[in-house]
This record gives C-alpha cells, structure tokens and sequence, in this order.
C-alpha cells in the first residue's frame, strides 16, 4: 500500500474537493457546527465533573440508591 497510490488517489479527489466550495459551506453551516462545538464542550465538562466527583466521594454517596 505505501507504493504511491494515495498520491495518484489525489489527484483525483483534489479536484474534487475543490469544486465542492468549502468555505460556501461553512459559511452557511457554522451555526449547526457552533451548536455541535458547544454541546461536545458541555459534555466534556460534565464528564470531568464526574470524574472528579468520583475521585472525592464514594460511589455510594455520589449514586444514592
């Protein structure tokens, strides 16, 4: 696999790639991507709250059955 194919792949796609106009794209796509950002940041911050709730408290006390 590592005899030059991805090259000769390339251009291929690379004209490709560039007649999808990416920027028209993104320009238009931003806020979807902003709302995305936003909640993977969410979820990262909740997890690490978890993470060190867990690191500080029993399971006991931090899953009260």
């Amino acid at each position: 696999m590592g005899d030059g194919n991805l090259s000769k792949q390339w251009e291929v796609i690379e004209p490709i790639l560039f007649s999808l106009d990416v920027m028209s794209l993104l320009s238009t796509a931003w806020p979807a991507l902003l709302c995305v950002a936003f909640g993977l940041g969410c979820y990262a911050l909740s997890m690490a709250c978890w993470v060190m709730a867990l690191k500080h408290l029993p399971l006991g006390v931090a899953i009260p059955c």
